[in-house]
């Protein structure tokens, strides 16, 4: 999609680089989007209640020593 305008030198025409460059940022803005998305997520998925799952790993264990406890 370019002109030659002098001999073997080729310019590329400016409704080519404009479709281009707005191609370009649709693809940024997509990906601002994914990475946001992603980054509420992971701030998600890391919130969690500390003394809540403090207390089932104790029952957990508790559980299992009961189980596995021989008895004499």
């Amino acid at each position: 999609m370019c002109k030659s305008f002098v001999g073997r030198y080729s310019f590329p025409r400016l409704y080519d680089m404009d479709l281009a460059l707005a191609e370009v940022r649709a693809q940024q803005k997509r990906q601002a989007k994914i990475t946001a998305a992603q980054s509420v997520t992971l701030a998600d998925r890391y919130e969690y209640d500390k003394e809540n799952s403090k207390q089932r790993v104790r029952e957990i264990i508790n559980s299992l020593q009961k189980q596995y406890t021989i008895n004499k």
